[in-house]
């Protein structure tokens, strides 16, 4: 859809805004701002307190912000003690709350009467200023605050550098009619980002249905069955073997190096952030000194072992082909040793399978951190069938996964265009590219009530 253009600009002098409205004014955030505070964390533990507990005030903090465009409720609340402590103040419904740190740039409304930590600004728009068009602009400039930040030493902002932003003043009824089809189109794109994000959690719960499927009760659906005695097996076909897993390893599985020396001119060492793509190879992975992986030469890969990540995400696993040979794992991540009847990219399957992530959630409940120990990795029961079904397993998981992962391709790049678009349209209406003074929402659509807003005629 096409929009109509302003009758007549003028140049704005600053690069990433180019030409403006004639009668818009360039100022300074602080300009826009009746107040703009900092925040602060109490002393002590005892001037905080859980949320739902209900005592003490809300105490916003950049984990509450989480990327939405309100905060209406948070993890911690501070007590009385602890606002006069830090001579905290209490923001009112409306507050806009900047992340200066962590999720640097992001804007957010506040739904609650709440304090913020010291990673917060809080920013109280003037009587002449719509609170919801200042919300779109943070969003406008803020790919210029984090590029303003990497040049911080720090990485990072503070009041001063907000303060003195730029920032486009169009009369308050255009900030009006700016923010109200700017509320009506991103909540649409975002009705459809949010389709694809479903679609998308729905392929991943089918793509490990089918994996459990096929290793757990083949592919002829009429093969007798038999009681596996297992509980996240179930029945199996009558023919296939229920052992522990430790029974198909040539070699007791090891863990990698425990400190590495990362020697730059050294031998390729795998981690679990390198196993995104089970097609990597040996370049560009962190190394280490050749004295050090001869120390733990007993996990240097060789083709047709699996390595398994152990630590934190349980469950990658990739089959090591002549691109990976030679290389040294990290100690998150095991080297599995298999005995010649055992397909390795069959076992690859096990790991990717529901039962594998039932088992893993039974051994490893209860750490803050989880990690599958090898002793219970062995101790895992599983069914095989015979060799010629895991290579026919394994060659019917390869298209169909393939098939699931060419549609969440195509709906993460749908995902991508839609975030363009929705920047795209807070660019050109928070620029006055875009003359939206005349639009109007649809008839069908429910305008959202906006409190704390100052109104001007």
């Amino acid at each position: 859809m096409s929009y109509p253009a302003y009758p007549e600009y003028k140049d704005s002098a600053v690069e990433q805004v180019g030409s403006v409205p004639s009668h818009w004014t360039l100022c300074k955030i602080k300009h826009m701002l009746s107040f703009l505070g900092s925040g602060g964390t109490p002393d002590t533990e005892d001037d905080k307190c859980w949320a739902d507990n209900g005592n003490g005030y809300p105490w916003v903090a950049i984990s509450d912000m989480s990327e939405r465009s309100y905060v209406d409720e948070t993890f911690s609340r501070i007590t009385e003690h602890g606002l006069k402590s830090k001579n905290l103040e209490l923001w009112p419904w409306g507050t806009l709350v900047f992340s200066m740190y962590a999720s640097l740039g992001h804007v957010a409304e506040l739904r609650c009467c709440a304090a913020i930590n010291q990673a917060l600004l809080a920013l109280k728009p003037e009587k002449n200023v719509c609170q919801r068009y200042l919300k779109y602009w943070f969003e406008f400039i803020k790919p210029t605050l984090i590029e303003s930040a990497r040049s911080n030493t720090q990485n990072n902002l503070n009041a001063y550098l907000v303060r003195n932003i730029s920032c486009l003043r169009p009369p308050y009824h255009e900030q009006y009619k700016v923010a109200q089809f700017l509320d009506h189109e991103t909540a649409r794109i975002d009705a459809l980002i949010e389709e694809q994000q479903r679609l998308i959690e729905l392929l991943k719960e089918k793509r490990q249905a089918v994996i459990s499927h096929a290793v757990t009760k083949g592919l002829d659906p009429d093969v007798p069955m038999k009681d596996s005695g297992v509980e996240w097996l179930g029945e199996v076909p009558a023919e296939w073997v229920v052992s522990k897993l430790g029974y198909y390893f040539a070699e007791p599985p090891c863990y990698g190096v425990l400190v590495p020396d990362f020697d730059p001119d050294g031998v390729p060492m795998l981690r679990i952030t390198d196993m995104e793509n089970e097609y990597i190879d040996g370049t560009g992975l962190t190394t280490i000194s050749p004295g050090l992986s001869r120390q733990y030469s007993r996990t240097i890969v060789q083709v047709g072992d699996v390595v398994l990540s152990l630590v934190g995400t349980i469950g990658k696993a990739i089959e090591v082909s002549q691109r990976l040979e030679g290389v040294n794992l990290s100690r998150a991540i095991a080297r599995l040793q298999l005995k010649p009847d055992v397909l390795p990219r069959y076992v690859c399957w096990i790991f990717q399978s529901g039962a594998f992530s039932h088992f893993t959630d039974l051994v490893c409940r209860g750490t803050a951190q989880r990690v599958l120990n090898v002793s219970s990795l062995v101790s895992f029961r599983f069914t095989f069938p015979s060799y010629n079904e895991q290579v026919a397993i394994s060659a019917f998981l390869d298209l169909e996964t393939a098939r699931i992962d060419a549609l969440m391709e195509e709906a993460e790049l749908v995902i991508s265009l839609l975030q363009e678009r929705r920047s795209a349209l807070i660019s050109a209406a928070v620029t006055g590219k875009i003359d939206v003074r005349d639009w109007t929402p649809p008839a069908s659509s429910t305008e959202p009530e906006h409190e704390g807003e100052g109104a001007v005629t």
